[in-house]
């Protein structure tokens, strides 16, 4: 009888999970919700990073536009010179910029940007 309820112990524990769990920040409260595997959260990340371009301004000579595109963390303005075609950065700040457009006169391009925690 000892054998046999020796036997049926581990089986009162749960195992181990055979793969790594994610936890939850500690301020939710789950009931009922049965553990997250980690490959969730890796498998799921492809889909939250994407990027996006947002069109700011023609050049005066058609030879291209202004585009807003995410770089790192923050917006900086690109210069594309055809359709599909390669971006070419303008800017390179730590913060992100906001606006730009063309100058048709002084053959230059013009950016608004915030000051942000005491940055120029």
């Amino acid at each position: 009888m000892k054998a046999l309820s020796l036997s049926f112990w581990p089986s009162c524990f749960p195992r181990p999970p055979s793969r790594p769990i994610t936890w939850p920040h500690p301020a939710l409260v789950l009931d009922g919700v049965p553990p997250i595997s980690s490959e969730i959260p890796e498998q799921v990340g492809r889909y939250t990073e994407s990027r996006a371009a947002t069109f700011l301004d023609w050049q005066p000579a058609n030879e291209g536009m202004l585009i807003l595109t995410r770089f790192g963390d923050t917006n900086q303005v690109h210069f594309v010179r055809q359709p599909a075609g390669a971006r070419t950065q303008l800017t390179f700040f730590p913060d992100r910029v906001d606006n730009a457009s063309f100058d048709p006169k002084a053959g230059a391009f013009l950016f608004s940007r915030k000051r942000w925690r005491g940055r120029v």
